[in-house]
Protein backbone atom coordinates (compact mmCIF):
# COMPACT_ATOMS: atom_id res chain seq x y z
CA UNK A 1 0.00 0.00 0.00
CA UNK A 2 2.76 2.47 0.87
CA UNK A 3 4.51 1.80 -2.45
CA UNK A 4 1.28 2.32 -4.44
CA UNK A 5 0.69 5.65 -2.63
CA UNK A 6 4.20 6.80 -3.45
CA UNK A 7 3.78 5.91 -7.09
CA UNK A 8 0.45 7.73 -7.20
CA UNK A 9 1.96 10.84 -5.66
CA UNK A 10 4.77 10.87 -8.16
CA UNK A 11 2.27 10.48 -10.97
CA UNK A 12 0.24 13.43 -9.77
CA UNK A 13 3.19 15.70 -9.41
CA UNK A 14 5.07 14.66 -12.54
CA UNK A 15 2.31 14.04 -15.10
CA UNK A 16 2.02 16.28 -18.11
CA UNK A 17 -1.50 17.58 -18.49
CA UNK A 18 -2.96 17.11 -22.01
CA UNK A 19 -6.03 18.53 -23.67
CA UNK A 20 -7.78 15.15 -23.40
CA UNK A 21 -7.61 15.09 -19.54
CA UNK A 22 -11.08 15.26 -17.96
CA UNK A 23 -12.32 17.76 -15.38
CA UNK A 24 -13.74 16.83 -11.96
CA UNK A 25 -17.29 18.08 -11.45
CA UNK A 26 -20.29 17.24 -9.38
CA UNK A 27 -20.34 16.67 -5.60
CA UNK A 28 -17.09 17.22 -3.75
CA UNK A 29 -15.61 14.38 -1.75
CA UNK A 30 -16.59 14.31 1.92
CA UNK A 31 -14.34 13.73 4.93
CA UNK A 32 -15.79 12.97 8.37
CA UNK A 33 -15.52 15.86 10.85
CA UNK A 34 -13.79 18.05 8.25
CA UNK A 35 -14.65 20.64 5.62
CA UNK A 36 -13.12 22.62 2.77
CA UNK A 37 -12.91 26.39 2.84
CA UNK A 38 -15.56 28.35 0.93
CA UNK A 39 -12.87 30.02 -1.17
CA UNK A 40 -11.64 26.66 -2.50
CA UNK A 41 -15.07 25.51 -3.74
CA UNK A 42 -15.76 25.78 -7.51
CA UNK A 43 -18.19 24.30 -9.98
CA UNK A 44 -15.43 22.25 -11.65
CA UNK A 45 -11.79 21.38 -11.17
CA UNK A 46 -9.14 20.63 -13.78
CA UNK A 47 -6.85 17.65 -13.93
CA UNK A 48 -4.16 17.99 -11.20
CA UNK A 49 -6.13 20.28 -8.83
CA UNK A 50 -5.74 19.41 -5.14
CA UNK A 51 -8.50 19.86 -2.55
CA UNK A 52 -7.42 20.31 1.11
CA UNK A 53 -9.58 19.73 4.23
CA UNK A 54 -9.77 21.45 7.65
CA UNK A 55 -11.06 19.78 10.82
CA UNK A 56 -14.28 21.00 12.47
CA UNK A 57 -14.04 22.86 15.83
CA UNK A 58 -13.40 20.39 18.62
CA UNK A 59 -11.41 18.09 16.33
CA UNK A 60 -7.77 17.98 15.44
CA UNK A 61 -5.91 16.62 12.39
CA UNK A 62 -4.18 13.26 12.66
CA UNK A 63 -2.04 13.62 9.50
CA UNK A 64 -2.80 15.68 6.42
CA UNK A 65 -5.89 15.00 4.31
CA UNK A 66 -6.34 15.95 0.61
CA UNK A 67 -7.96 14.81 -2.67
CA UNK A 68 -6.54 15.25 -6.20
CA UNK A 69 -8.47 15.55 -9.47
CA UNK A 70 -7.12 12.86 -11.88
CA UNK A 71 -8.79 12.47 -15.29
CA UNK A 72 -12.21 13.47 -13.94
CA UNK A 73 -12.02 11.43 -10.74
CA UNK A 74 -11.25 12.53 -7.17
CA UNK A 75 -8.44 10.43 -5.76
CA UNK A 76 -7.50 10.63 -2.05
CA UNK A 77 -3.80 11.49 -2.05
CA UNK A 78 -3.23 12.00 1.71
CA UNK A 79 -5.03 9.79 4.19
CA UNK A 80 -5.07 11.82 7.39
CA UNK A 81 -8.21 12.12 9.50
CA UNK A 82 -9.89 14.42 12.08
CA UNK A 83 -10.14 13.02 15.59
CA UNK A 84 -12.01 14.48 18.53
CA UNK A 85 -10.06 16.61 20.98
CA UNK A 86 -9.85 14.88 24.33
CA UNK A 87 -8.99 17.91 26.50
CA UNK A 88 -11.91 18.19 28.92
CA UNK A 89 -13.63 21.32 30.22
CA UNK A 90 -13.13 22.08 33.89
CA UNK A 91 -15.47 20.39 36.32
CA UNK A 92 -18.66 22.48 36.35
CA UNK A 93 -19.94 23.93 39.60
CA UNK A 94 -23.35 23.54 41.13
CA UNK A 95 -25.46 26.66 41.66
CA UNK A 96 -26.98 27.77 44.95
CA UNK A 97 -30.31 26.02 45.41
CA UNK A 98 -29.84 24.05 42.17
CA UNK A 99 -27.92 21.30 40.40
CA UNK A 100 -26.81 20.15 36.93
CA UNK A 101 -26.91 16.90 34.87
CA UNK A 102 -25.32 15.75 31.60
CA UNK A 103 -27.92 15.69 28.83
CA UNK A 104 -25.58 14.97 25.89
CA UNK A 105 -22.26 13.15 25.99
CA UNK A 106 -20.61 10.92 28.55
CA UNK A 107 -17.76 13.09 29.82
CA UNK A 108 -16.86 16.79 30.14
CA UNK A 109 -15.24 16.98 26.69
CA UNK A 110 -15.97 19.00 23.59
CA UNK A 111 -19.65 18.86 22.67
CA UNK A 112 -20.90 17.71 26.06
CA UNK A 113 -24.05 19.54 27.17
CA UNK A 114 -25.12 20.00 30.79
CA UNK A 115 -28.42 21.40 32.01
CA UNK A 116 -29.18 23.16 35.32
CA UNK A 117 -32.40 22.75 37.30
CA UNK A 118 -33.55 24.49 40.50
CA UNK A 119 -34.52 22.79 43.71
CA UNK A 120 -38.16 22.74 44.70
CA UNK A 121 -39.44 26.20 45.59
CA UNK A 122 -36.79 28.04 43.54
CA UNK A 123 -37.02 29.65 40.11
CA UNK A 124 -34.31 29.88 37.41
CA UNK A 125 -33.39 33.55 36.90
CA UNK A 126 -30.94 33.09 34.02
CA UNK A 127 -32.09 33.12 30.40
CA UNK A 128 -29.94 30.09 29.61
CA UNK A 129 -30.15 26.94 31.70
CA UNK A 130 -27.68 24.86 29.63
CA UNK A 131 -23.95 25.01 28.97
CA UNK A 132 -21.86 23.38 26.21
CA UNK A 133 -18.23 22.31 26.48
CA UNK A 134 -16.47 24.24 23.71
CA UNK A 135 -12.87 24.56 22.62
CA UNK A 136 -12.40 27.60 24.87
CA UNK A 137 -14.32 26.06 27.80
CA UNK A 138 -17.90 26.11 29.00
CA UNK A 139 -20.34 28.40 27.19
CA UNK A 140 -22.30 31.04 29.13
CA UNK A 141 -21.90 31.98 32.76
CA UNK A 142 -23.29 29.97 35.60
CA UNK A 143 -27.02 30.67 35.97
CA UNK A 144 -26.61 31.96 39.53
CA UNK A 145 -27.62 34.97 41.62
CA UNK A 146 -26.15 36.84 44.57
CA UNK A 147 -27.86 37.05 47.91
CA UNK A 148 -29.71 40.30 48.62
CA UNK A 149 -27.93 42.20 51.41
CA UNK A 150 -29.39 45.21 53.15
CA UNK A 151 -27.04 48.25 53.07
CA UNK A 152 -25.65 49.45 56.39
CA UNK A 153 -27.35 52.26 58.29
CA UNK A 154 -26.74 55.63 56.66
CA UNK A 155 -25.69 54.08 53.34
CA UNK A 156 -27.95 54.46 50.34
CA UNK A 157 -27.84 52.95 46.87
CA UNK A 158 -26.82 55.53 44.28
CA UNK A 159 -27.47 53.35 41.21
CA UNK A 160 -28.87 51.19 39.72
CA UNK A 161 -32.15 50.08 41.40
CA UNK A 162 -31.51 47.56 44.12
CA UNK A 163 -34.38 45.76 45.82
CA UNK A 164 -35.26 42.33 47.14
CA UNK A 165 -35.40 40.71 43.68
CA UNK A 166 -32.65 38.14 42.96
CA UNK A 167 -29.43 39.80 41.83
CA UNK A 168 -27.97 38.39 38.62
CA UNK A 169 -24.30 37.84 37.81
CA UNK A 170 -22.58 41.02 36.63
CA UNK A 171 -24.96 43.34 38.43
CA UNK A 172 -23.07 46.37 39.84
CA UNK A 173 -24.36 48.33 42.83
CA UNK A 174 -22.98 51.81 43.65
CA UNK A 175 -23.31 53.28 47.15
CA UNK A 176 -23.07 56.72 48.75
CA UNK A 177 -23.66 58.38 52.10
CA UNK A 178 -26.72 60.52 52.58
CA UNK A 179 -25.79 64.19 51.93
CA UNK A 180 -25.65 66.55 54.89
CA UNK A 181 -25.15 63.80 57.46
CA UNK A 182 -21.49 64.60 58.12
CA UNK A 183 -20.46 61.06 57.18
CA UNK A 184 -17.96 59.65 54.69
CA UNK A 185 -18.02 56.31 52.85
CA UNK A 186 -15.50 53.76 54.11
CA UNK A 187 -14.95 50.79 51.81
CA UNK A 188 -15.62 50.18 48.13
CA UNK A 189 -18.26 52.44 46.59
CA UNK A 190 -19.04 49.80 43.92
CA UNK A 191 -19.57 46.05 44.37
CA UNK A 192 -20.36 43.47 41.68
CA UNK A 193 -22.25 40.19 41.73
CA UNK A 194 -19.57 37.74 40.53
CA UNK A 195 -19.91 34.44 38.68
CA UNK A 196 -19.35 32.58 41.94
CA UNK A 197 -22.53 33.99 43.47
CA UNK A 198 -20.55 36.17 45.85
CA UNK A 199 -20.25 39.96 46.01
CA UNK A 200 -16.88 41.28 44.84
CA UNK A 201 -16.38 43.17 48.10
CA UNK A 202 -18.00 43.82 51.46
CA UNK A 203 -20.70 46.46 51.52
CA UNK A 204 -19.31 49.85 52.68
CA UNK A 205 -20.27 51.77 55.79
CA UNK A 206 -20.74 55.48 56.46
CA UNK A 207 -18.59 56.80 59.28
CA UNK A 208 -18.74 60.16 60.98
CA UNK A 209 -16.30 62.61 59.42
CA UNK A 210 -13.58 63.83 61.78
CA UNK A 211 -10.51 66.00 61.27
CA UNK A 212 -7.21 65.35 62.99
CA UNK A 213 -6.12 68.23 65.21
CA UNK A 214 -2.80 69.27 63.72
CA UNK A 215 0.10 70.81 65.61
CA UNK A 216 -0.62 74.46 66.36
CA UNK A 217 2.21 76.99 66.23
CA UNK A 218 3.20 78.48 69.59
CA UNK A 219 2.61 81.97 68.27
CA UNK A 220 -1.10 81.19 67.84
CA UNK A 221 -3.82 80.65 70.45
CA UNK A 222 -7.12 78.85 69.79
CA UNK A 223 -10.32 80.32 71.10
CA UNK A 224 -12.29 77.63 72.90
CA UNK A 225 -9.69 74.99 72.14
CA UNK A 226 -11.13 71.42 72.02
CA UNK A 227 -10.49 69.36 75.13
CA UNK A 228 -7.52 67.00 75.01
CA UNK A 229 -8.49 63.93 73.01
CA UNK A 230 -11.79 65.45 71.87
CA UNK A 231 -13.03 64.67 68.35
CA UNK A 232 -13.31 67.51 65.85
CA UNK A 233 -16.32 66.69 63.65
CA UNK A 234 -17.44 67.76 60.19
CA UNK A 235 -18.59 71.39 60.26
CA UNK A 236 -16.66 72.29 63.44
CA UNK A 237 -14.55 75.43 63.19
CA UNK A 238 -11.38 76.53 64.97
CA UNK A 239 -10.78 80.24 65.52
CA UNK A 240 -7.26 81.56 66.08
CA UNK A 241 -5.65 84.68 67.46
CA UNK A 242 -2.07 85.78 67.99
CA UNK A 243 -0.69 85.33 71.49
CA UNK A 244 0.59 88.94 71.44
CA UNK A 245 -1.33 91.89 70.14
CA UNK A 246 1.73 93.29 68.40
CA UNK A 247 1.96 90.17 66.21
CA UNK A 248 0.35 89.90 62.80
CA UNK A 249 -1.42 86.71 61.64
CA UNK A 250 -0.30 84.95 58.48
CA UNK A 251 -3.19 82.90 57.12
CA UNK A 252 -6.88 82.75 57.96
CA UNK A 253 -8.13 83.20 61.52
CA UNK A 254 -10.75 80.44 61.06
CA UNK A 255 -10.50 76.94 59.59
CA UNK A 256 -13.32 74.41 59.20
CA UNK A 257 -13.45 70.61 59.22
CA UNK A 258 -14.77 69.63 55.76
CA UNK A 259 -16.72 66.57 54.57
CA UNK A 260 -13.50 65.08 53.17
CA UNK A 261 -11.99 64.90 56.65
CA UNK A 262 -9.51 67.65 55.76
CA UNK A 263 -9.26 71.20 57.08
CA UNK A 264 -10.51 73.96 54.80
CA UNK A 265 -7.04 75.58 54.86
CA UNK A 266 -3.71 75.37 56.67
CA UNK A 267 -3.43 76.49 60.28
CA UNK A 268 -2.13 80.09 60.58
CA UNK A 269 1.02 81.41 62.22
CA UNK A 270 1.79 84.79 63.77
CA UNK A 271 4.84 86.93 63.15
CA UNK A 272 5.99 89.74 65.36
CA UNK A 273 6.15 92.26 62.57
CA UNK A 274 4.34 95.05 64.42
CA UNK A 275 5.80 97.15 67.18
CA UNK A 276 4.17 98.34 70.39
CA UNK A 277 4.68 101.66 72.16
CA UNK A 278 8.20 102.66 73.05
CA UNK A 279 8.26 103.36 76.80
CA UNK A 280 11.29 105.54 77.65
CA UNK A 281 10.04 109.01 78.61
CA UNK A 282 9.21 109.62 74.96
CA UNK A 283 6.28 111.50 73.55
CA UNK A 284 5.07 109.41 70.60
CA UNK A 285 2.22 109.82 68.13
CA UNK A 286 -1.04 108.41 69.54
CA UNK A 287 -0.78 104.91 68.10
CA UNK A 288 -0.91 101.62 69.96
CA UNK A 289 0.78 99.52 67.26
CA UNK A 290 3.15 100.33 64.43
CA UNK A 291 3.43 98.42 61.16
CA UNK A 292 6.40 96.55 59.78
CA UNK A 293 8.91 98.96 58.10
CA UNK A 294 7.16 102.05 59.51
CA UNK A 295 9.41 105.02 60.42
CA UNK A 296 8.50 107.15 63.47
CA UNK A 297 10.08 110.37 64.70
CA UNK A 298 10.15 110.68 68.48
CA UNK A 299 10.52 113.57 70.91
CA UNK A 300 11.28 113.50 74.63
CA UNK A 301 9.12 114.80 77.42
CA UNK A 302 9.73 118.28 78.79
CA UNK A 303 13.17 118.85 80.34
CA UNK A 304 14.41 115.47 78.99
CA UNK A 305 17.23 115.67 76.48
CA UNK A 306 16.95 113.50 73.35
CA UNK A 307 19.85 111.70 71.71
CA UNK A 308 21.18 112.81 68.35
CA UNK A 309 18.97 110.27 66.55
CA UNK A 310 15.25 111.06 66.62
CA UNK A 311 13.99 108.41 64.15
CA UNK A 312 13.22 104.73 64.76
CA UNK A 313 11.92 102.01 62.45
CA UNK A 314 9.67 99.06 63.24
CA UNK A 315 11.13 95.97 61.60
CA UNK A 316 9.54 92.57 62.12
CA UNK A 317 8.30 93.49 65.59
CA UNK A 318 11.51 95.17 66.80
CA UNK A 319 12.44 98.85 67.05
CA UNK A 320 15.69 99.77 65.34
CA UNK A 321 17.88 102.93 65.61
CA UNK A 322 17.32 103.52 69.32
CA UNK A 323 16.12 106.89 70.57
CA UNK A 324 17.28 107.80 74.11
CA UNK A 325 15.89 110.48 76.46
CA UNK A 326 18.28 111.58 79.22
CA UNK A 327 16.69 112.52 82.53
CA UNK A 328 16.98 116.06 83.98
CA UNK A 329 18.36 116.93 87.45
CA UNK A 330 16.07 118.66 89.93
CA UNK A 331 17.61 121.11 92.42
CA UNK A 332 15.21 122.28 95.15
CA UNK A 333 15.60 125.25 97.63
CA UNK A 334 15.43 122.72 100.48
CA UNK A 335 18.45 120.79 99.19
CA UNK A 336 20.42 124.02 98.73
CA UNK A 337 19.58 125.18 102.31
CA UNK A 338 20.78 121.86 103.70
CA UNK A 339 24.15 122.45 102.05
CA UNK A 340 24.23 126.22 102.73
CA UNK A 341 24.54 127.07 99.07
CA UNK A 342 22.64 129.26 96.65
CA UNK A 343 22.41 129.88 92.95
CA UNK A 344 24.73 132.46 91.45
CA UNK A 345 22.13 133.13 88.77
CA UNK A 346 18.43 132.57 89.09
CA UNK A 347 15.58 132.79 91.51
CA UNK A 348 15.04 130.73 94.60
CA UNK A 349 12.79 127.96 93.21
CA UNK A 350 12.95 124.43 91.84
CA UNK A 351 15.56 124.29 89.16
CA UNK A 352 15.34 121.72 86.30
CA UNK A 353 18.71 121.11 84.76
CA UNK A 354 18.89 119.17 81.50
CA UNK A 355 21.35 116.38 80.94
CA UNK A 356 24.90 117.54 80.32
CA UNK A 357 24.16 121.17 81.40
CA UNK A 358 26.14 122.93 84.18
CA UNK A 359 25.03 125.10 87.16
CA UNK A 360 27.21 127.38 89.27
CA UNK A 361 26.54 127.70 93.03
CA UNK A 362 28.00 129.95 95.78
CA UNK A 363 28.21 129.64 99.53
CA UNK A 364 25.74 131.61 101.58
CA UNK A 365 26.90 134.75 103.44
CA UNK A 366 29.29 133.91 106.26
CA UNK A 367 30.05 130.35 105.07
CA UNK A 368 32.93 128.80 103.17
CA UNK A 369 33.26 125.75 100.91
CA UNK A 370 34.22 122.73 102.92
CA UNK A 371 37.76 121.50 102.45
CA UNK A 372 37.93 118.56 100.07
CA UNK A 373 34.34 119.34 99.15
CA UNK A 374 32.97 119.32 95.64
CA UNK A 375 33.33 122.17 93.22
CA UNK A 376 30.83 125.02 93.16
CA UNK A 377 30.08 124.30 89.49
CA UNK A 378 28.37 120.95 88.81
CA UNK A 379 27.07 119.10 85.72
CA UNK A 380 23.83 117.10 85.39
CA UNK A 381 24.46 113.53 84.18
CA UNK A 382 21.24 111.71 83.32
CA UNK A 383 19.36 112.88 86.41
CA UNK A 384 22.33 112.88 88.80
CA UNK A 385 24.08 116.06 90.11
CA UNK A 386 26.50 116.17 93.08
CA UNK A 387 25.76 119.43 94.99
CA UNK A 388 28.61 121.27 96.75
CA UNK A 389 28.50 121.85 100.54
CA UNK A 390 29.50 124.91 102.61
CA UNK A 391 29.99 125.37 106.44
Amino acid sequence: MKRALIVLSCFVLGVKVSADDKECSGPLPLLENAHTSAGARRSSYTHGDVLHFTCHPGYMAAGRTSYSCLNGTWVRSRRGKCVRKLKPCELPSDIPNGRYEIVNGTDFVFGTIIKYTCNDGYQMMSRADSRICQVSGWSHSLPITCEFLKPHTGVRVKSPPYDHAPIRTGHVVEFECSPGTGTVLRGSSKVTCTSTGQWSDSFPVCEEVTCELEEIDKSVAVRRRPAHGATVKYGDALRFQCVHEWMEMQGESEVTCESSGQWSRSFPKCRGNRCGQYYTHINVPPKRLYSHREWVQFQCQEFYKISSNTWMQCWDGTWYYTVTCREPCIVTPEKMDERKIKLVYGERKNLYVKHDERVTFSCKHGTSLKPLGSKLQQKCTNGVMHLPECY
